[in-house]
């Protein structure tokens, strides 16, 4: 992982944040706000990420 993120990942009391990895490495954090009725998956990308139809899906 670049060291510029670390501390984005890491918290100081040693919580680890969920990542995002693309080929083993650390390119992302993400979070699930949930709320009442809805739930929103939010990404924090520490790269440009691509999207590759072939990859999604929908279910």
């Amino acid at each position: 992982m670049d060291e510029r993120y670390r501390s984005r990942v890491f918290t100081a009391n040693g919580i680890i944040r969920s990542t995002i990895l693309i080929d083993g490495y650390v390119a992302g954090i993400w979070k699930l706000e949930v709320e009442r009725e809805k739930a929103d998956l939010c990404i924090d990308s520490f790269v440009k990420l691509l999207c590759n139809k072939e990859l999604l899906f929908v279910q």
